[in-house]
């Protein structure tokens, strides 16, 4: 791509710039955190402690940042917090993540993702300086109408699920904020964009209930991980190329906010589309061991499963010059490598990728 932001264009652009992350201790903050240490950024994150095991701390997040304990459904603490830090960036990754722990409490899903995200957005507002802001939400807030959904962006929100409706919500309200406070106020601008990506996959993250680290802790355990919906179809990221994405995001809005600010899709080529059972076996090849079961009762789960999502990313591609430049195999590939290297070699690891990565 002839636009293509290169790293020595993101190192002049960043370095000694203020950068404030939400989110920070968690897995794809955490690797935001150190792609903009590299950039030489001056880097400050807010976050719920990390539970371990955690990208922060075997890769030594900790020791790169400004890191701050907080919950952002503290407004006031957070506030302060965020006018004491006066950022040049804000990447607002902080959120209830999980689809399956959105079922189990939903009420606290909404209030993160909706109210954490206004209590942020109402932090900005009174900020008295340029700030720019990348929010990073979900290939989940789409409207589901139909079988084999390719999402664009002007597509219309929706949300059949607890998980999927609170991250629709919080883009309503970013919008709302967007049109009333946010983008028109001359002086002290503070334009946003909205970051829809698809599955992201890497080493470092332990969450439960997401599909590599449950396979990670099978193989651990040497027993099978339980497949519930094998041939669902999503788009498959790695995390370096999702925060490739967002720093991209943040380097055009800066050029020109008016021509950047909106919604964008992070996506995959069509060929690294592939279901959940061809990701699993994937994954066990590279690793070299592994196996998988498939529950018999998926059609009797409550839980909605979309069959087949995938994202159009021509936008991004256009206007932010993003395209992923891993494919399928070598997200795989690197992230079975780094769980492989966990925990003696997390930091090296971590850091080397990244030097690959921008190479």
């Amino acid at each position: 791509m002839e636009k293509m932001v290169t790293l020595p264009q993101l190192t002049d652009h960043f370095v000694g710039k203020k950068i404030l992350i939400t989110g920070h201790t968690g897995f794809i903050g955490g690797w935001l955190v150190s792609v903009c240490d590299h950039l030489q950024a001056n880097v400050a994150g807010i976050a719920l402690d990390a539970k371990r095991p955690s990208l922060f701390h075997t890769a030594g997040i900790e020791e790169i940042c400004d890191s701050h304990i907080l919950d952002i459904l503290e407004p006031g603490p957070l506030k302060e917090l965020v006018h004491q830090l006066q950022p040049d960036y804000i990447f607002h990754l902080a959120a209830q993540a999980i689809v399956l722990d959105a079922y189990r409490s939903p009420a606290l899903t909404f209030e993160t993702n909706l109210m954490g995200t206004v209590n942020l957005l109402e932090a900005l507002r009174s900020l008295e300086k340029t700030c720019y802001t990348v929010i990073s939400t979900t290939d989940k807030v789409y409207k589901v109408q139909g079988a084999g959904n390719v999402f664009r962006e002007g597509d219309p929100l929706g949300g059949d699920d607890p998980y999927s409706a609170s991250k629709a919500c919080a883009e309503l309200a970013i919008e709302a904020y967007k049109l009333s406070y946010l983008a028109t106020d001359g002086q002290h601008p503070k334009p946003i964009i909205n970051i829809r990506s698809g599955n992201t996959i890497g080493g470092g993250d332990w969450a439960n209930h997401r599909i590599i680290p449950d396979l990670v802790r099978s193989i651990s355990a040497d027993q099978p991980i339980i497949l519930r919906h094998p041939e669902a179809v999503r788009s498959w990221l790695h995390v370096l190329d999702t925060v490739y994405g967002f720093l991209s995001a943040a380097f055009y809005l800066s050029q020109d906010p008016h021509q950047y600010a909106g919604n964008y899709n992070l996506g995959s080529d069509p060929s690294n589309d592939i279901s959940v059972r061809d990701l699993i076996e994937m994954a066990i090849n590279a690793w070299g061991k592994g196996t998988f079961e498939i529950t018999p009762d998926k059609d009797k789960d409550p839980r909605k499963e979309t069959g087949h999502l995938q994202l159009d990313f021509s936008r991004s591609k256009e206007l932010l010059s993003w395209q992923p430049r891993l494919s399928i195999a070598e997200a795989i590939d690197w992230t079975v490598d780094w769980y492989k290297n966990y925990p003696e070699n997390s930091k090296a690891i971590t850091r080397d990728q990244i030097l690959k990565y921008f190479k």
